[in-house]
């Protein structure tokens, strides 16, 4: 994963304003509901918002903490042992660390009045839509202000307990050790005293907390310190969530348990909201990617400590973009869901289905052999086969391509699983799609598959420092005229020992990972400056050629980058000529052609890349505004033993001359080759016999 540091900090800027806007979506409603305090900060720590029940326990106004941050912001804060709590150890602060829920803690906090508040605080992360990345944080607290001062007045004014106790407002509840309660107040009362006195506290609970509260019972005992914590309670027939405080104390010589509760009903039943949004996608409802992570990592740590078996899947579906294309985002959306639906309800209810990305899955399956993973697999791949999409009265079909990787004792990390399974899935797709693939790592495809993969953190490391270099090919005249000659500009890449990595292996893997409108724009913007740095260079070329990948041609942002640099530089554009392959451009002629016009007002001129390899050339050339053909090497390697390679180069020139479009031959590796085509009129060539690439700095010193 990228560096967030090394971004620019316009990205830094637009990245947070982007996470910020997902956030506020999603506190908006929380904040206006809330029955307790509530306090919204960004995943820096800034403090963005607060309602008016946590300013009034906090005892500030909105002004004074608005923008402020929580390490640095701290009143005196003290744990409930009375010790110091630095903000260090606030909820929200290890949040922010770890990603992590923290809470229940309780802590007391010094209001600028000098009175000391006492509250119940919880933190819970925040996170993007899809679940990738945190954007911050929500701290919510019950104020227990009146708990905390009840028990420090049985510490001090026994004798005045009695009236204090009926009209305090929590449930104040004593019981002996055995569970019999011996009294309750005025507002426990409200449920009625027979329903209570003489009864059991147990009978209270629900049958799961009561060897919890047990324990904690002969624990205070033993102790003599109170605890906190939280449970269930039944009362006229309704389950509510309460915080209790419970302590020990004699009374005419009896020992005795005393407890008071809180309701803390809305404030649970909104944190669990908030815990919700934490671990599920937004869209789909499906576990999100922060939450299957923390679920698989258990899932390895059961298969070393306990010698379990697992099996995670990892699912991509096949024709979805077909639909976002079609119908637009909201149809793409609408599928999402449906099969999201489908999938829980077909699956077992103990299986964990996530989506990782836009149309990625992860599934999780507990306690299952690799045969038995396998044959729910197939199960499920049938069922996403089968599922029909209706939309705007037309019906889609997908399928799905599937990989799976055992989870183990021998399992190194989430981060490897997730490797090996994406690997297994790719190797699916490349046997035809809506396939079912078993990682293997001594499988050839899957080592190949890995390989690309460390080029991919290759790649991204080399855009990071800068690692790629600019090289050049010359492209001359078959019958020259003057000395002008022509370049291609070339990418290379450096390597984490300084080697120069073969451009077919990282090419291959960016364009396979979407990496490659990155490098486009990084060969771009080098390219730019260099032609602007190097004018007496230029005056000597007839043309300088740069290629694009097709992922960057139907891009609009990338459209957009392009005019951006144009726009910075005082440029030679005619000079100028960006090659697309032929592939590419006819992929979408409509899109190729709007961006090529678009360029050419610059002057841009363009070029096609491998022309001929289509088998469909000759119907779509007159729709694009080329100038140049560059005929595919295939051709050119085999035109002096191959006469249908000859005809074919000499069909392509002789259209291309028609259309008053210049050809330019590709893999010319002998003379031999290079007489031919002088022979047959084509206007320039290139290749290893003519010229082998070298770096850029090398021209620009000549």
């Amino acid at each position: 994963m990228r560096d967030r540091s090394q971004n620019h900090p316009d990205e830094l800027r637009r990245e947070d304003q982007r996470l910020q806007t997902d956030s506020n979506e999603v506190v908006a409603g929380i904040f206006a509901a809330f029955p307790g305090g509530i306090v919204h900060v960004s995943r820096d720590g800034a403090i963005l918002n607060a309602n008016r029940e946590a300013l009034q326990l906090l005892g500030y106004a909105y002004d004074e903490i608005s923008k402020r941050y929580t390490v640095d912001w701290s009143p005196e804060t003290i744990h409930r042992d009375g010790s110091p709590c630095p903000a260090e150890e606030y909820p929200v602060t290890l949040t922010l660390q770890t990603q992590k829920p923290y809470g229940p803690m309780t802590i007391g906090v010094r209001r600028p009045d000098g009175s000391l508040a006492w509250a119940v605080f919880r933190s819970t992360p925040l996170f993007s839509a899809d679940g990738s990345t945190m954007t911050g944080a929500i701290v919510t607290f019950l104020e227990i202000t009146g708990e905390i001062e009840y028990l420090e007045t049985i510490k001090h004014r026994e004798e005045d307990l009695k009236n204090l106790l009926y009209h305090i407002p929590h449930y104040v509840t004593n019981y002996t050790p055995e569970g019999t309660i011996v009294f309750v107040n005025r507002v426990a009362s409200d449920v009625n005293p027979e329903d209570v006195l003489n009864k059991s506290i147990f009978d209270f609970h629900p049958p799961e907390e009561h060897a919890a509260l047990r324990d904690r019972i002969e624990r205070i005992i033993q102790t003599g310190i109170s605890e906190e914590y939280e449970s269930d309670i039944h009362l006229n027939e309704r389950t509510i969530r309460v915080h209790n405080v419970l302590w020990t104390f004699e009374q005419h010589g009896q020992r005795l348990m005393g407890v008071i509760s809180t309701d803390i009903s809305d404030l649970h039943e909104m944190n669990q909201r908030l815990l919700y949004q934490a671990t599920h996608d937004s869209l789909t409802g499906l576990v999100n990617r922060y939450h299957f992570e923390k679920l698989v990592e258990e899932a390895i740590e059961s298969a070393r400590s306990e010698n379990r078996g697992h099996a995670l899947l990892y699912a991509d579906l096949d024709q979805f973009k077909v639909v976002n294309d079609t119908c637009g985002h909201m149809a793409g959306d609408a599928l999402l869901k449906r099969l999201a639906m489908q999938l829980t309800r077909d699956l077992p209810e103990s299986t964990i289905i996530s989506r990782l990305g836009g149309d990625e899955f992860g599934i999780l399956f507990y306690d299952l052999d690799l045969p038995e993973a396998i044959t729910r697999a197939e199960a499920m791949l049938s069922a996403i086969s089968s599922f029909s999409f209706p939309w705007d009265g037309r019906v889609f079909r997908i399928g799905a391509s599937l990989g799976i990787v055992r989870i183990d004792a021998g399992c190194e990390s989430y981060t490897q699983l997730l490797k090996d399974a994406d690997v297994a899935c790719y190797t699916a797709k490349e046997t035809g799609r809506n396939q079912l693939h078993i990682f293997n790592p001594d499988d050839e495809r899957t080592t190949r598959r890995k390989r690309e993969m460390l080029h991919v953190h290759e790649i991204n490391a080399a855009l990071d420092s800068d690692e790629f270099t600019l090289f050049f090919q010359k492209i001359v005249p078959l019958n020259p005229r003057s000395h002008e000659f022509s370049i291609e500009i070339l990418t290379r890449m450096h390597d984490a020992q300084g080697q120069l990595v073969a451009p077919n292996i990282f090419i291959q893997a960016a364009e396979r990972y979407d990496l490659m409108r990155k490098i486009d724009r990084w060969v771009i913007r080098n390219a730019v400056k260099w032609i602007s740095a190097n004018p007496r260079t230029i005056d000597q070329l007839e043309y300088i050629s740069i290629n694009l990948s097709g992922k960057s041609l139907g891009n609009e942002r990338f459209q957009r980058y392009c005019h951006d640099m144009f726009s910075g530089f005082n440029l030679p554009y005619g000079k100028i000529l960006f090659e697309v392959t032929e592939t590419a451009a006819i992929a979408d002629l409509s899109m190729t052609r709007h961006f090529m016009l678009d360029l050419r007002r610059y002057g841009i001129q363009f070029a096609l890349d491998d022309f001929g390899s289509g088998l469909s050339s000759f119907a779509y050339l007159r729709e694009l505004p080329v100038t140049l053909l560059k005929i595919d090497g295939t051709f050119i390697r085999q035109i002096n033993e191959d006469n249908i390679c000859r005809l074919m180069v000499k069909s392509m020139h002789e259209l291309a001359q028609a259309m008053q479009i210049r050809t330019v031959a590709e893999f010319v590796e002998s003379q031999a080759i290079f007489d031919v085509l002088r022979e047959m009129g084509l206007e320039y060539a290139q290749g290893f016999h003519i010229h082998k690439p070298e770096a850029l700095t090398i021209l620009s010193n000549n």
